[in-house]
């Protein structure tokens, strides 16, 4: 095999891998357990990104909900909007940010795993001043892309300014 065939099967494998596991995910979720529902497709650039709303409330998976909104997926997005507990806005900022995280996975493949893990990571071992989920690069792009805050300082951490556990 020539170096520029090896190349091209570690490339494939970078985009091929996550984009079949992350839409067998999805597609479970869909037709097996029937925890989310099609809502049609976002356009990001000349990427169709498939959006999809939590619709259960009592199985496995509706129950990682609690504190999650929603998230971002190879090609993907998956959202909660249960009528009147958040406004509309709330929910748009949502699925924009979500999309954010999308278009990061087509961009980066399998890499997105090792940026996302990684900063986290490094933030947590190496900078204990910030905090691993709000300060990791791909969360901050992604708030900025759905014009939320950015900078969110230490006394507004999700769990008080001493906890610096990324997934609550």
């Amino acid at each position: 095999m020539n170096w520029w065939q090896i190349l091209l099967v570690v490339l494939a494998a970078n985009w091929l891998i996550p984009g079949v596991l992350c839409w067998g995910y999805v597609l479970w979720l869909w037709k097996i357990s029937h925890d989310i529902k099609f809502m049609g497709w976002k356009k990001v650039s000349f990427i169709p990104i498939a959006a999809w709303k939590l619709i259960s409330k009592k199985s496995w998976y509706a129950k990682l909900w609690n504190a999650w909104k929603g998230t971002g997926l190879f090609m993907n997005i998956i959202y909660e909007d249960d009528p009147g507990t958040r406004d509309d806005a709330f929910v748009l900022k949502t699925i924009i940010h979500e999309t954010r995280h999308s278009w990061q996975w087509v961009v980066l493949g399998g890499s997105f795993v090792i940026v996302y893990f990684g900063d986290c990571g490094f933030i947590y071992l190496f900078q204990q001043n910030k905090h691993p989920y709000l300060d990791n690069i791909l969360e901050r792009d992604a708030r900025r892309a759905a014009k939320e805050r950015v900078d969110i300082p230490r006394e507004q951490w999700i769990d008080g300014p001493n906890d610096r556990w990324p997934w609550w």
